[in-house]
């Protein structure tokens, strides 16, 4: 747990000296703050992370579904859905 903190603490850390540098210079003269790297150029950051989290709750839950029940078992929903005519190619 420490490690994958590490190496998030770390990659984050690169990922916004890199975008600072891209932008305009790290060293506090210009470039993007650490609010414009995090949240990108949203307007309202909760709508961006109600998105973001909702979008990744309804994958789960197929994902899940999937792994629990078996492809099979979610074939038959698939077939529902407007244009799965082959279930297989319209689920991926």
């Amino acid at each position: 747990m420490i490690m994958t903190f590490t190496m998030f603490l770390a990659f984050g850390v690169i990922s916004w000296y890199i975008s600072a540098w891209k932008n305009g210079g790290a060293d506090g003269k210009g470039g993007i703050t650490f609010s414009e790297w995090f949240n990108g150029d949203a307007e309202n950051f909760w709508i961006s992370l109600g998105v973001g989290l909702s979008s990744n709750i309804v994958f789960g839950a197929i994902d899940n579904g999937g792994l629990f029940f078996g492809a099979s078992f979610l074939d038959e929903w698939f077939q529902h859905l407007p244009g799965s005519e082959d279930a297989n190619v319209f689920a991926g």
